[in-house]
């Protein structure tokens, strides 16, 4: 392919270590003459036509000011409304629908969504956003417009976040940067626009897009003066562009400047990706829209990613779709499993439709992924109902208040149930009745379920970090939550649906007689807190033929069992799963033989062994530690003594902190090889693991 941009540019782009600044030029499609009418110096002409009266004795004085100097002049002598009133008809008279650098620029961002961590705009128009809401349903990128200090709160890495530099037309006037001194105190009234631009900018190829003169002065004297050294960026301009000699302090161009439009520049980067066969990280399983929808954007498949969904629908042919996700990490797992889950809920949910959900953190990344605004009538509700006394930080019906205020229309609806605990409730055996009715005639009245699942060892990891919504196993008090998890699993129990816990063969452990387990007292305490959705109502569901989607969404190999317990259960037609979780169910062990193994009693006491070994190094390590500090306290003693308290207690704090430090370092590594342990038991690794922690 022959291009006028350098290959380590196009490499740096495909390999998302670029950012986007598009300059008031990018919106011009034209001819070079075109090009050099750049918003700034159209916006020039119409400030000498809007204010002839106050600039007919100063007319050819005022030609040679920055369009941004000519609106402090205006702002001096008449109003900032005026001001502003003047700039939003100018924007009126460009063009309203996207042109093709736009669609181009969707374009690029459908082969790869997490291209671009952020696109920087100086435009004060909604072309691009436009472009973005247009393209095909199928195609629909997750974006976030940003266009005041206010916004970047909700600055997010899972989505495209569009940053509006000088704001938004259509938005307050107070927000907008129209004038010298609106850019003389950009630095101090945008501090997070600011910070977060900062950030981007010394951790990225910066690439400036379709810039005039006057758009080097926001970027230098608004933005750079909080970077500690220059800005080293490249240039795309079809015609020989230098910054002023102002800017040129803070702002280095990279030789050779790409000189073509920004236009040919976008086409040329959104050919280049599909000739090197970069299209989406995943794939959805194949059917006759998608074929054709890849066939036409020339979108080249991991025909892996589709063999997968393929092949595990022909082992349970009562699944409707399988969606396989290509993840890098474990970290950003549930984040991809929530973006492309989301893109899967706006495909299939439609206005004035139901939808249930459970609850977690790989639904909330799913909520947090859907576009705003983009329903107008739905009802949502909670498949978990609780009694409790106390109100917990996050209930499951969190996730509903928070897809409901994703919307703001009257008509976007839900519920979700939290009762006293049953001894304050009269006749609280009719009352389960009545509510267990009210949750089934909802389920089966649901146009779309959407459930997370969990292994059941969950609670034996300290993740505060990573806690969503409430847990299952937080139910009871922290002490008696291993008790329980222990004899689920002397019970056959693997997972947890939707606060459920539920067997190999996906059977709910609230659906059995309670007199067959009554030996653990607290067994009785968790039936009493939740009332939730019945896997034999999914299976009824599903066996029916309905349309329903019962979606289940999960990742990391811990999950494999679960999601095994699930299709066994047929208790989903629909799944969202990573690349991990879809090795482990094509492989060409069967489930039953992989339960055997893990049942091996030699595999059980070679695990105890592990941990035991584990555990004993790192109570040696804290005993050295605490050891350390002992002489840390004599030793300040000391230095009190001969040198001071002020001087002792600066030490103190340091050394002290050194010791927290340390002690966190030991603390987080035993909890990852205690988890590493518990994984290499889980896929049969643990003679290479023992090693390892031989080692440590």
């Amino acid at each position: 392919m022959e291009t006028k941009i350098e290959k380590y540019i196009l490499e740096s782009i495909r390999n998302r270590d670029c950012i986007l600044i598009l300059g008031s030029a990018f919106n011009i499609q034209g001819d070079l003459k075109d090009y050099l009418h750049a918003q700034t110096f159209d916006l020039k002409e119409h400030f000498l036509t809007y204010f002839k009266d106050i600039f007919k004795d100063e007319s050819d004085e005022i030609k040679s000011f920055l369009s941004n100097e000519i609106a402090e002049e205006i702002l001096k002598r008449r109003s900032r409304n005026i001001l502003y009133s003047c700039i939003k008809e100018f924007v009126d008279t460009l063009p309203r629908e996207p042109l093709s650098v736009h669609q181009n620029l969707v374009k690029i961002c459908v082969c790869d969504p997490q291209i671009f961590e952020a696109i920087v705009t100086y435009n004060w128009d909604r072309l691009l956003e436009k472009a973005f809401d247009d393209s095909p349903l199928e195609e629909r990128i997750h974006y976030k417009i940003l266009s005041k200090d206010s916004d970047m709160r909700g600055y997010k890495h899972s989505l495209i976040n569009i940053l509006k530099l000088r704001g938004d037309i259509y938005d307050a006037s107070e927000s907008m940067t129209m004038t010298e001194s609106d850019i003389d105190t950009y630095f101090k009234n945008h501090p997070r626009f600011v910070a977060r631009l900062c950030c981007l900018l010394s951790t990225k190829d910066v690439i400036l897009v379709g810039f005039s003169i006057e758009d080097f002065r926001l970027l230098h004297d608004g933005i750079l003066r909080g970077l500690d050294t220059p800005l080293q960026a490249y240039l795309v301009s079809p015609i020989e562009l230098k910054p002023p000699i102002k800017s040129r302090t803070l702002i280095r161009i990279n030789e050779p400047q790409i000189k073509t439009t920004a236009e040919q520049f976008i086409r040329e980067i959104y050919a280049y990706l599909n000739e090197t066969a970069v299209g989406f990280s995943y794939n959805i399983r194949k059917n006759e829209s998608t074929i054709a929808w890849y066939h036409e954007f020339g979108y080249l498949c991991d025909e892996n990613l589709s063999e997968y969904s393929d092949e595990i629908i022909k082992n349970w042919p009562h699944l409707k779709e399988v969606i396989v996700v290509e993840t890098e990490n474990e970290k950003n797992t549930f984040m991809k499993l929530g973006r492309f889950s989301a893109r899967f809920f706006e495909n299939n949910v439609i206005n004035g439709q139901i939808v249930a959900m459970s609850c977690g953190r790989t639904l909330e990344s799913l909520i947090e992924s859907l576009r705003e605004n983009y329903y107008d009538s739905l009802h949502v509700f909670s498949t978990i109902v609780l009694f409790l006394d106390y109100f917990p930080k996050k209930p499951p019906m969190f996730l509903v208040e928070m897809l409901i205020n994703k919307y703001k229309s009257v008509n976007v609806t839900g519920e979700g149930y939290h009762f006293p605990s049953l001894s304050k409730l009269d006749n609280p055996e009719v009352q389960i009745k009545l509510i267990r009715q009210e949750l089934k005639r909802n389920i089966l009245n649901a146009d779309h379920i959407f459930l997370s699942i969990r292994g059941l060892n969950y609670a034996e990891k300290a993740d505060e970090q990573h806690r969503s919504t409430l847990r299952f196993i937080d139910l009871v008090e922290k002490n008696d939550r291993l008790l329980i998890q222990d004899e689920l699993k002397k019970l056959g129990y693997i997972a947890i649906q939707s606060h459920n816990p539920i067997n190999d063969q996906g059977q709910s452990f609230f659906d059995i007689n309670i007199d067959d387990i009554n030996e653990c007292s607290k067994f009785k305490e968790l039936r009493e807190k939740i009332v939730t959705i019945s896997p034999a109502w999914l299976k009824e569901a599903i066996d029916s033929k309905t349309s329903k989607n019962i979606v289940t969404i999960a990742g990391g190999i811990e999950k494999l069992e679960a999601i095994r317990a699930v299709l066994e259960g047929k208790i989903a037609n629909v799944l969202i799963i990573d690349r991990t979780i879809a090795d482990g169910l094509i492989a060409p062990q069967t489930a039953l033989e992989q339960r055997k193994e893990l049942d091996s009693p030699q595999l059980t006491i070679k695990k105890e062994d592990l941990l035991k070994t584990l555990k004993q190094e790192w109570e040696s390590k804290l005993r050295k530690l605490d050891e350390e500090k002992d002489a840390l306290s004599q030793y300040i003693v000391k230095i009190r003594r001969q040198q001071g308290p002020d001087i002792a207690e600066d030490m103190r704090q340091s050394e002290e902190k050194k010791m927290r430090d340390k002690k966190n370092r030991i603390d987080s590594k035993y909890k990852q090889l205690r988890d590493r342990i518990q994984h290499a038991a889980n896929t049969g690794e643990l003679e290479q693991l023992e090693k390892d922690i031989g080692c440590e």
